[in-house]
């Protein structure tokens, strides 16, 4: 998945707190969070807590959706909430790979390697074989 297919796929499912996300979906959606954070930054307090609150709950969900690709309940957030150690075990959370079959939260996402076969799709599956010659 690409950037703006991961961008687009978060503000689409923006309240979906189901299913899974691809660490790439969640990567490209946190480094556009983060430079959205630095530009409005630079502006009046009104315009960045209009941006702070139009990508709260879209982030929020595509992080459950991450921890849940991985097999882990979205309680994992509260990690986030001790400063120091609580903040790296969510890190090492998210950036490890999901389970590559289908989990208690769903099958795996477009894109993923699956345990009887190739990724199903999407920015890191090969190649479609050429057609026979014929």
């Amino acid at each position: 998945m690409g950037p703006v297919d991961a961008i687009r796929s978060g503000f689409q499912r923006a309240v979906d707190f189901r299913g899974r996300s691809t660490r790439p979906e969640y990567w490209w959606w946190a480094l556009m969070t983060g430079f959205v954070n630095l530009l409005v930054g630079q502006t009046p307090s009104t315009l960045e807590s209009l941006a702070l609150l139009a990508l709260f709950v879209p982030s929020l969900a595509v992080a459950f959706r991450r921890l849940h690709d991985t097999d882990r309940s979205a309680w994992n957030l509260l990690w986030a909430l001790l400063p120091v150690i609580g903040v790296i075990v969510l890190l090492i959370f998210l950036v490890q790979p999901g389970t590559p079959a289908s989990n208690r939260y769903g099958p795996p996402p477009p894109g993923t390697r699956t345990a009887d076969g190739p990724p199903t799709g999407g920015w890191d599956a090969p190649p479609p074989p050429p057609p026979p010659a014929g």
